[in-house]
C-alpha cells in the first residue's frame, strides 16, 4: 500500500472500501471476508490469483496466493508487473485482454477436469 496507493487507487480510497466492506475490526479478522485470515485454507478450491505490480493490494494478493500453496491448494500466481489495479476492466489494453483470457483458460480446465 505504501509503494503505491495514489495510482488508480488512493490511500483514501483504500480506506473507504475497507470501512464499506468490514462494520469492525472483528468483521476484518473474520475468514469468510478475507480469508487468509482461516486457519486453514486447504479444503478450499483450486485457485488463480492475478495482482499487478502497481496496485496497493499486489502484496495482500501475492500473500494470499504464498498461504493456498503452502496449505496444499492448487494455485496459479500471475503478476503482470507493468499493470496498475483494476488493469482487467480496461478496454484497449493488451495485457488486460491477454490476463483474462489466461484466467478463462484456467477456468475452462478447471471444468474440464
Amino acid at each position: 500500500v505504501r509503494e503505491h496507493a495514489g495510482i488508480v487507487l488512493s490511500r483514501a480510497d483504500i480506506e473507504w472500501f475497507s470501512e464499506s466492506y468490514y462494520r469492525n475490526e472483528i468483521h476484518r479478522r473474520n475468514p469468510y471476508a478475507d480469508p487468509i485470515n482461516a486457519g486453514d485454507l486447504s479444503g478450499v478450491a483450486p485457485a488463480t490469483v492475478v495482482t499487478a505490480g502497481f496496485d496497493p493490494l499486489r502484496d495482500g494478493g501475492k500473500a494470499y496466493a504464498e498461504r493456498l500453496v503452502a496449505d496444499g491448494v492448487a494455485t496459479r500466481y500471475e503478476n503482470y508487473p507493468t499493470m496498475v489495479h483494476g488493469f482487467m476492466t480496461m478496454q484497449d489494453v493488451d495485457r488486460a485482454r491477454e490476463a483474462i483470457a489466461s484466467v478463462g483458460d484456467d477456468l475452462g480446465d478447471a471444468l474440464d477436469a
